[in-house]
């Protein structure tokens, strides 16, 4: 096994700390004490950070290959060879995701009439807009929602679950094999979950507020997976995974746009400061450094090796939501956490 080099720890480091922070501001910053609908605040950061990604390819594209016109059939490949692919999908991404699954390879396009190339990616387009609906969209709004019951870190760790999600969608959708021994985590890591809330539990009349915030997590996280499926889907159908993202987040910022026009809230850009740069964060660095970085780290390393990231920035949010959220570890949250984090590395093992 190839060891990690001192970029290969950069890389590391770097989503791993983006994607550790970024559950606080979302907090801090986005939802709590901000007139703006959390609607409107997904919707602002996915399509400044979809329009971003365009604007970086085309600049990548000039710098290539000279100025040319960069239409909708160049942000796809042609054609692919089997690749195998990797159900160790890390959730994120979250922030921003590519499904764990390698990139496909290039082959020479093969000759298709017109009508077929048209339908083809109109088809391809669709499986888009879903993966961007479930990553970049509703999963989102839900998160953001969840901020007004939950600590950030607990919302981080609900979100690290996904993959006892990624098992059972991945043998649903993309029809991989069942393993049994996969089962002892998954319960570990629910019963981790359970432990994290049972004062919740117990005291329920108490403590609805926040078992509310716990079904819009897993709800959210739910949705997280599907796209991750999506997006493990579509790049075995070939599509470009930057490019896919580049639309996928621009689909995902325009409906829930669109679907806040609909409810009637107001489009109201706050003169906060803090509001403005935690969206430039956001979309800057938790939607585009840290998924590049992540991406590249892929490409050197592989996926499995890769997913760990999502064993650490969950500790991170935790840590930062004691420090700042005066959040309460309890013995029994405590061993709650260590149970979930145990699933999570017995699941990327067994499944590398």
């Amino acid at each position: 096994m190839k060891r990690f080099t001192v970029l290969d720890y950069v890389l590391f480091t770097i989503p791993t700390l983006i994607w550790g922070t970024s559950w606080l501001v979302i907090k801090d910053f986005q939802v709590v004490d901000v007139a703006v609908d959390p609607m409107i605040s997904v919707g602002y950061r996915f399509t400044l950070a979809g329009l971003l990604l365009w604007v970086g390819y085309f600049f990548v594209t000039v710098a290539r290959k000279g100025f040319v016109f960069v239409g909708a059939g160049d942000f796809f490949m042609k054609s692919t060879a089997p690749v195998r692919e990797s159900s160790n999908i890390l959730p994120v991404l979250n922030e921003i995701n590519d499904g764990g699954s390698r990139i496909a390879a290039h082959r020479e396009p093969v000759t298709k009439p017109i009508n077929y190339q048209i339908k083809h990616r109109w088809q391809q387009q669709g499986f888009i807009l879903l993966q961007g609906i479930c990553l970049f969209a509703l999963n989102y709004w839900l998160f953001y929602e969840a901020s007004y019951y939950l600590p950030s870190g607990v919302i981080a760790l609900i979100f690290s679950l996904i993959t006892v999600f990624n098992l059972g969608n991945g043998v649903l959708f993309l029809k991989e094999r069942f393993r049994a021994v996969l089962l002892l985590p998954a319960i570990l890591g629910i019963l981790g979950l359970v432990l994290v809330f049972i004062t919740e539990l117990q005291e329920l009349r108490l403590a609805k507020s926040k078992l509310i915030g716990l079904g819009i997590t897993l709800v959210a996280t739910y949705l997280a997976s599907l796209g991750n499926i999506l997006s493990a889907y579509n790049q075995r159908q070939g599509i470009g995974i930057f490019k896919a993202t580049a639309y996928g987040m621009v689909y995902g910022g325009f409906i829930m746009l669109g679907a806040a026009w609909v409810r009637g809230v107001s489009f109201v850009v706050p003169n906060s400061m803090s509001y403005l740069l935690s969206l430039g964060y956001l979309a800057i660095f938790a939607s585009i450094i840290a998924f590049y970085s992540y991406l590249r780290l892929i490409g050197r390393v592989g996926a499995e090796r890769a997913a760990y990231i999502a064993l650490v920035f969950p500790i991170i949010a935790i840590v930062l939501s004691i420090l700042f959220e005066g959040y309460v570890l309890s013995s029994y949250a405590f061993l709650g956490i260590l149970f979930v984090l145990i699933s999570n590395v017995t699941i990327f093992r067994m499944h590398s």
